[in-house]
């Protein structure tokens, strides 16, 4: 199950975060600029927590 969260912003970034804070547990569908720019923090963020914490 899950629910579809549909929201107008005048700018999408300031919901990249909200987003950001449920994990795994949301993912952001459109817009795909959106979209990239979360996948590209997910990324980063893999690297500063990746296996053995290396850089």
């Amino acid at each position: 199950g899950g629910i579809l969260y549909e929201v107008r912003v005048s700018y999408p970034r300031e919901v990249a975060w909200w987003a950001l804070s449920w994990g795994s547990e949301a993912e952001i569908l459109e817009p795909p600029e959106l979209r990239e720019y979360v996948a590209e923090e997910v990324r980063k963020m893999a690297v500063l927590y990746g296996e053995g914490g290396e850089r």
